[in-house]
């Protein structure tokens, strides 16, 4: 049983292409959102930390921050290098950042052409705009979330 100052959300998501990522995403954001409005530090973790939880978060940067997916993409790809969402989930944040209308800070899009992303060396000099968060509290305060 977890402390009593310790919220956590757990979200059933399979980690396959075809997997219904939608509904899952937007509750995952939805409890981020509350997280962040309290200035609580979040934990956003699946089994190997690679595909649905950075899935998560690039969607809640591009819903929330108004990121574009190829930026989100980079940022989360700058704090956690061996993320690699599975096709399917690249395809589906892809395309609601272009439903949503989101731009990219400085080229198009590069969907990976598999899910074994290959980060381009060319990008050495890109830094992704980020979001301006507040330091995290202590850890007494701590919201997890397992996708």
């Amino acid at each position: 049983s977890l402390p009593e100052n310790i919220r956590h959300l757990h979200l059933i998501l399979a980690d396959q292409p075809d997997a219904p990522i939608g509904d899952v995403i937007e509750a995952a954001s939805c409890f981020i959102d509350i997280a962040y409005a309290n200035n609580t530090t979040i934990l956003v973790h699946c089994m190997e930390g690679i595909s649905r939880s950075s899935s998560t978060v690039i969607y809640w940067l591009m819903s929330r921050m108004r990121m574009s997916y190829d930026d989100a993409f980079r940022y989360v790809l700058s704090i956690r290098s061996i993320i690699s969402p599975n096709l399917g989930f690249l395809v589906y944040l892809q395309n609601k950042s272009n439903q949503m209308g989101l731009e990219n800070s400085t080229r198009p899009s590069m969907l990976p052409p598999s899910p074994l992303w290959s980060y381009p060396n060319d990008l050495s000099g890109y830094s992704p705009p980020i979001p301006e968060f507040a330091p995290p509290p202590p850890l007494a305060t701590l919201a997890t979330l397992t996708v």
